[in-house]
């Protein structure tokens, strides 16, 4: 399997090893002497002693790979990745999100994309959380409820580089539903949310709602804040609360044939489960993607949660380019 990467920063580094886990042939793309020897590091391990890599400075030039990953920062994306399809023929692909960091952007990746799909080549979007058996479980369990309502409720987690991760959650949770998402809600903090990518790059705090028809979404993100995350999803039969610093969940469920008024509120429902949601790292991650035991979403799975990014920053009057990562 011959791989290419493009761009070996913090992202593309772990890619990158679960790459070389998979055992492939890699090529791996950046134009930085720096981040090329962090990553010719790892080629230190006894393992990979025998493994198969070509480092290189600029993209490559009438090339056929198995595989293609796009990891590099936001800004830098759409032309990297629609330069390397100029000339270059890729049978998968996998890109970073967020994708972009403007809607016109944005289109011209769909568009370019429908091209590729149409030619039989797979496009998907690291959005991990919907191959986490937890939360395939979690989507089956909620499949009859007659609403799911959702909540986080953080410190500076940033809604364009992890916000976008719980909204396609929710994208995911509810895809039962024919309604469009629609946003309620939308007010951007004047305070920023800083990058550990360095100062160009910044997130955004706030409060959002997203609603999906009687399915919602509200998200409280403080930037002046180092709060744990605190997911809350809740049916009409079902409460959950998640730790999304420590991947630790609580599942409390409604007594079957129990009624209690509704101002006894809890009264009527039971611990049904705690314990760990199983959590996938993105080097394990990667190889499991690359084998074909892994499933991540298509580009067209990941384009509700992208859009539903753009409008709250454009409700919240935020200009584009958006400055996360």
């Amino acid at each position: 399997m011959k791989v290419f990467i493009s761009s070996l920063g913090v992202m593309g580094r772990r890619h990158f090893s679960g790459a070389l886990l998979a055992a492939a042939e890699i090529i791996a793309f950046d134009p930085s002497d720096a981040s090329i020897e962090k990553a010719r590091e790892t080629l230190h391990k006894p393992e990979f002693k025998d493994a198969k890599v070509e480092f290189v400075k600029s993209l490559p030039v009438g090339k056929e790979y198995d595989v293609a990953i796009f990891s590099e920062t936001a800004d830098y994306r759409k032309d990297n990745f629609l330069n390397f399809l100029e000339t270059n023929k890729v049978k998968r692909v996998l890109l970073e999100k967020p994708i972009v960091r403007s809607e016109k952007d944005l289109a011209e990746i769909f568009s370019r994309c429908k091209e590729l799909i149409a030619s039989g080549v797979t496009v998907n979007v690291n959005f991990p959380r919907r191959s986490w058996p937890f939360y395939q479980a979690l989507k089956n369990e909620l499949k009859n409820e007659k609403f799911i309502e959702m909540t986080l409720n953080g410190g500076a987690v940033g809604l364009g580089c992890n916000g976008i991760h719980y909204l396609d959650t929710f994208s995911f949770l509810t895809s039962e539903s024919a309604e469009p998402l629609k946003i309620l809600f939308s007010q951007v903090t004047d305070v920023l949310v800083g990058s550990g990518r360095g100062e160009r790059f910044k997130d955004y705090g706030g409060k959002f709602l997203v609603a999906k028809g009687s399915n919602s979404f509200f998200l409280t993100i403080n930037p002046e804040s180092t709060a744990t995350p605190i997911l809350t999803i809740k049916g009409n039969n079902k409460t959950l609360w998640i730790d999304e610093n420590n991947y630790t969940y609580r599942k409390w469920t409604k007594e079957a044939g129990f009624e209690k008024p509704n101002y006894l509120y809890g009264q009527d429902y039971k611990i049904t489960s705690e314990g760990s949601v199983e959590y996938r790292d993105l080097i394990s991650l990667t190889k499991g993607w690359l084998q074909g035991e892994i499933s991540l979403p298509t580009l067209a799975e990941a384009q509700e949660s992208h859009l539903a990014l753009f409008e709250l920053l454009k409700s919240a009057k935020v200009q584009e380019p958006y400055l996360f990562t």
